[in-house]
């Protein structure tokens, strides 16, 4: 009995040895909304009509009806990008940049998009690049883009810049 205990545990530690350990690939990317407040969303990259072909110009250019789902307070949702590993959904964002325009729901009720548009009156907008996504990964091997903006994202291209 004891041969066949020693061998059931050495066959165990061999493919634990052996086996490749990785985060498992989603496809999907988690917005998570930790302010007190609903916002509104919408980020472009390669989703259809929404491709972002130029990053520097970062004018709003679509239209109200285009943005994305609200995220109630204190909520996430689940955004499906449709590929996987993520880098594969990077490599076909022309600008290599996913733009995300967040907006505060009371000022979509007062003010008409044309002066949203205009005031460019966004609570904020992430720049985020395939470096900066690797860096919010949840534990479950998940992008994770908090509104708003955590210590963690300091150093990415963001308006208003972070802390302000």
């Amino acid at each position: 009995m004891k041969m066949k205990s020693f061998v059931a545990i050495l066959s165990v530690l061999s493919m634990m040895l052996f086996s490749k350990c990785e985060l498992p690939s989603y496809n999907e990317i988690d917005y998570v909304n930790n302010a007190d407040y609903d916002v509104y969303f919408i980020a472009l990259g390669n989703r259809g009509k929404h491709v972002n072909t130029t990053y520097s110009d970062t004018t709003i250019f679509f239209d109200k009806k285009t943005l994305g789902s609200t995220i109630k307070t204190h909520s996430y949702i689940k955004v499906n990008i449709g590929t996987s590993p993520i880098e594969n959904y990077f490599n076909n964002i022309p600008s290599d940049t996913l733009s995300i325009f967040y907006f505060h729901p009371d000022t979509l009720a007062k003010y008409d998009w044309e002066e949203v548009r205009q005031g460019y009156m966004v609570l904020r907008r992430y720049d985020l690049s395939i470096e900066d996504i690797n860096l919010l990964y949840n534990k479950y091997g998940v992008p994770e883009i908090p509104y708003p903006p955590s210590e963690v994202m300091r150093d990415m291209k963001m308006y208003p810049p972070y802390g302000k």
